[in-house]
C-alpha cells in the first residue's frame, strides 16, 4: 500500500490507491478493515493527517464507468452503426457480383445444372467469404485485445521510485 506524505482535507484532492477485494468482500467491509490501519498511521504522525479523515472504498465501476456509461453508449451506436453500413456496403457487393456472373449462371442452367444446385453453389460461396470473414475478424480482435490488454498494463502499473 502506498501512503501518502500528508494527508489534507482540501476537497480538490483525492486520494485513489487501487486494490483488488477478496471474492465475497464488500466495499464497506474493506473501508472498516482499511480505517484502523490509517488511524494507526496517524497515531504515528499525527500531523500529517486530520482527524476526520475516513477510508471509503468505492468500486471501480462506481468510479469510472458509471459516469462514462452514456458517452459509451453513445460509442456502442456508433460501432453498429459502422457495422450495419460495412454490412450494407458487403450485401451491394455480392448483389452486383451476383449480377456479372448472370451469363455464368444463365450457361449452368442451359447445361443442365438445377435451381438448386446453382443456389446450394452461391450459398457455398458466400458461406466460405463469411467464415473466413468471422475467422479473420475474431483472430484481430483476439490479437489486438491482448496487445491492448499488454500496453494498458504498462500504462496504469504503479511505478517504484
Amino acid at each position: 500500500m502506498y501512503v501518502p506524505l500528508k494527508v489534507t482535507l482540501d476537497p480538490n484532492i483525492r486520494y485513489a490507491p487501487s486494490i483488488k477485494l477478496r471474492p465475497g468482500v464488500t466495499a464497506a467491509q474493506a473501508s472498516a478493515e482499511l480505517q484502523p490501519i490509517l488511524q494507526e498511521f496517524a497515531k504515528q504522525s499525527p500531523a500529517q493527517y486530520p482527524e476526520t479523515f475516513r477510508v471509503q472504498v468505492r468500486s471501480i465501476v462506481e468510479v469510472y464507468a458509471r459516469p462514462l456509461g452514456p458517452t459509451l453508449y453513445l460509442l456502442l451506436g456508433a460501432v453498429a452503426s459502422l457495422l450495419l453500413i460495412g454490412c450494407a456496403n458487403v450485401s451491394i457487393l455480392l448483389l452486383a457480383r451476383g449480377t456479372e456472373r448472370q451469363h455464368e449462371l444463365a450457361v449452368r442452367a442451359a447445361v443442365g445444372a438445377g435451381r438448386l444446385r446453382m443456389i446450394r453453389q452461391l450459398l457455398t460461396e458466400s458461406l466460405g467469404i463469411a467464415t473466413t470473414g468471422a475467422i479473420l475478424g475474431v483472430l484481430l480482435a483476439w490479437r489486438g485485445l491482448s496487445f491492448l490488454a499488454a500496453r494498458l498494463q504498462k500504462i496504469l502499473s504503479p511505478r517504484s521510485p
